[in-house]
C-alpha cells in the first residue's frame, strides 16, 4: 500500500516446535529486567537501525483489507516493507530482505535470523503481562492472535478484540463459532486455492439467526459470506476477518407437491432427489455432482446434462426467500418482488442470501438407458452433439475429452435416455445419423437414481486416497458454438494429461434461449459449449 498507508511491521511467529516448554507470552517470569515501551525500541534501534522493533505472537498474520497480503504460520516469519506512522517505526529492506527465516523460542529470549545474510541477530526478552504503555503492544506481545491492521480505526486486530465485539451478540437459536479450529476449516473450499480466515462462523438454527448475524454485521461493519457444502473453487465461501454463514445446518425439506418443492437453501439436491423419487418426481436439471447444496447451485447457475431441454437450475425455481443486505427477509418471484429474484438467482451471494427456495419438480422414470459413443474428429464430435440437443432425442446430453492411447485425445459423446419399463428405448432410432466410430459404443441401463448419482463411488476413492482435498484450479468457460472446433482444437494440440491431473475434461452445448436470467451470462449466441478443465 502507499501514501502513507499502514503496512506490516515485522512479526515473529513463535516456534510450535518448542511450544510446549515455553510460557505462554506475555506470561511466566524472565531473569532478565524489565524493558518498557521507549527502553524496547532504543535497544533494537541501536542493534540495527533499519529494524527497530520486533513483535511477538502466535498464530497467523494478516493485513485486514489487503488482498495481497500473505500468510505467516508458526513456523515462519516474513518481513515486509512498510511504515507504521503512528508508532513512528519504520522497516526496510536494507537489511531485512522479505526472505522467510526461522525463530528459535526458548523460556528467556526469541532469536530471529535471517538465513540469507543472517543480518538479523538480536535477542529481545519475552515481556511481562505489565510491560506496555501502548495497547499495541500490549495485544502484540501476549499470547493473543494478531489477526491484522485494521485500516479503518488504525489499531491491530488481535482474536480478542475480535471475538469481543459479538458480546452485544443478540441471541441466536443456532450457535456462533470462534475457536481456531472451525475458523481455520471456514478458511478452505474444494479448490484449495484460495485460504481467507474468518473471525466468527454462524451455524444458524433459523432463518432468523441470518437475519440478527446481517443486521450484526452491517452495524459493526463486517463483511459476510455464505457458505453450503464449501464446493467453491476460487475462495467465494470465504471472507477475510468477517462472518461465515455455514447453511448446512438448514436443511429441512418443508413441502413436496405435484409439481414443486419448498426446501431451505442447505438441503443437498442428493437429499431433494431421493424423498422426490418416492413420489415418482424429480428436479429437471441436476449438476453431475449432486452433493452440492440447493442454495450453493442457485447462486451460481447449476448447469447439467438436461440444460438443453430445461435450462439451468436457477431457470427451474419458482420462489425464493431472500436475506437482503440490510438484514430484511424478502419473499420474491418472477411474479413480485422480481428485481431482487433475478439479482440473486447466479448473483454469486453477492445480492442476498438464499434461505430457502422453492423449485420445480416434473415426473420422473424408474430407469436410464446410458450411452458412451467415441469419436475420433472434433468436428464431427461437436456436429452429432448439436444435432441431438436440437431434436431432443435423448434427456441427457454431455461430452468429454478423454486421452487416447495411441497419444493426443478422443471425443466421448454421453447421453442417456430416461424410461419406465415396460416402455423401453429404441437404439436404433436413438442412434440414427450419428457419425462415430463403431464398435466402440457401450450402452448400459441403470436405475434412474444410480445415473444421477454416478460420481459417488469415485468421489468416495478420490477421499479414500487423499486426493479429493487436493487444489482444484478448474477452469469452466461458455465457447460460441461458431468458434468451438478452432478454440478447443488448439488448447488440445498442447495439454496434455500432466496439465489436467488426470481429472476430466467437459465439452458439451447447450441452447441458450433456454436461459431466462441476466446473471448467468453466456456469449450471445444460439448455441454454446461449455468447455471445462477440472483438474485434480
Amino acid at each position: 500500500m502507499k501514501n502513507g498507508i499502514f503496512k506490516w511491521v515485522v512479526i515473529c511467529a513463535l516456534c510450535a516446535l518448542v511450544a510446549t516448554s515455553l510460557p505462554a507470552v506475555g506470561q511466566g517470569k524472565s531473569t532478565q529486567s524489565s524493558f518498557t515501551d521507549e527502553a524496547l525500541k532504543n535497544q533494537t534501534a541501536k542493534a540495527f537501525p533499519n529494524f527497530p522493533l520486533v513483535y511477538f505472537g502466535s498464530g497467523r498474520f494478516k493485513e485486514v483489507g489487503n488482498p495481497r497480503n500473505q500468510l505467516v504460520s508458526t513456523y515462519e516469519f516474513d518481513i515486509k516493507q512498510g511504515i507504521n506512522r503512528e508508532l513512528g517505526y519504520y522497516i526496510d529492506r536494507v537489511n531485512c530482505t522479505d526472505e522467510v527465516g526461522i525463530v528459535s523460542v526458548n523460556a528467556k529470549n526469541c532469536q530471529c535470523v535471517d538465513l540469507k545474510k543472517q543480518l538479523l541477530h538480536y535477542r529481545v526478552k519475552i515481556m511481562g503481562q505489565n510491560t506496555s504503555r501502548h495497547s499495541v503492544l500490549q495485544g502484540l506481545i501476549t499470547n493473543t492472535i494478531v489477526i491484522g491492521f485494521d485500516l479503518t480505526t488504525r489499531s491491530w486486530v488481535t482474536s480478542a478484540s475480535a471475538t469481543s465485539v459479538f458480546e452485544s451478540l443478540p441471541s441466536l437459536d443456532g450457535v456462533l463459532y470462534t475457536d481456531n479450529a472451525t475458523l481455520a476449516d471456514a478458511s478452505i473450499d474444494f479448490g484449495n486455492i484460495v485460504h481467507r480466515q474468518p473471525i466468527a462462523l454462524l451455524k444458524p438454527g433459523s432463518i432468523e439467526d441470518i437475519v440478527q448475524i446481517i443486521k450484526f454485521a452491517r452495524t459493526h461493519k463486517l463483511k459476510v459470506a455464505a457458505r453450503g457444502q464449501g464446493h467453491s473453487t476460487y475462495g467465494q465461501s470465504q471472507v477475510e476477518a468477517g462472518i461465515v454463514i455455514d447453511l448446512s445446518t438448514l436443511n429441512k425439506i418443508h413441502f413436496i407437491g405435484t409439481d414443486r418443492a419448498i426446501v431451505d437453501a442447505g438441503v443437498l439436491w442428493s437429499q431433494l432427489l431421493q424423498q422426490t423419487l418416492v413420489q415418482e418426481l424429480t428436479p429437471p436439471v441436476l449438476t453431475d455432482y449432486i452433493e452440492l447444496s440447493i442454495g450453493g447451485t442457485l447462486s451460481v447457475g447449476g448447469i447439467g446434462g438436461a440444460t438443453h431441454r430445461y435450462g439451468v437450475q436457477v431457470d427451474n425455481v419458482l420462489e425464493l426467500k431472500v436475506v437482503t443486505g440490510i438484514g430484511d427477509l424478502e419473499t420474491c418471484s418472477l411474479l413480485y418482488n422480481r428485481n431482487l429474484f433475478t439479482a440473486v438467482l447466479a448473483g454469486l451471494g453477492q445480492c442476498g442470501i438464499i434461505v430457502q427456495a422453492t423449485v420445480k419438480l416434473i415426473p420422473a422414470t424408474t430407469n436410464a438407458r446410458v450411452f458412451q459413443l467415441y469419436y475420433d474428429d472434433l468436428a464431427t464430435f461437436t456436429r452429432d452433439q448439436c444435432e441431438i440437443i436440437n431434436d431432443q432425442r435423448f434427456n441427457y446430453v454431455e461430452g468429454q475429452l478423454v486421452s487416447n492411447n495411441a497419444g493426443g485425445w478422443r471425443y466421448l459423446l454421453e447421453a442417456a435416455s430416461f424410461y419406465s419399463p415396460p416402455s423401453v428405448p429404441n437404439n436404433n432410432l436413438l442412434l440414427a445419423g450419428l457419425n462415430y466410430t463403431r464398435g466402440t459404443q457401450q450402452i448400459e441401463d441403470k436405475s434412474y437414481f444410480d445415473f444421477l448419482n454416478r460420481l459417488a463411488p469415485t468421489v468416495t476413492f478420490l477421499k479414500s486416497i487423499g486426493v479429493w482435498s487436493y487444489p482444484h484450479p478448474w477452469l469452466n468457460l461458455f465457447v460460441p458454438s461458431s468458434a468451438v472446433n478452432s478454440f478447443v482444437g488448439e488448447v488440445a494440440a498442447t495439454l496434455t494429461l500432466a496439465d489436467t491431473g488426470e481429472g476430466p475434461i467437459l465439452l458439451y452445448p447447450v441452447k441458450t434461449k433456454r436461459f431466462g436470467l441476466p446473471n448467468f451470462r453466456v456469449p450471445n449466441r444460439s448455441v454454446v459449449f461449455l468447455f471445462a478443465i477440472l483438474r485434480t
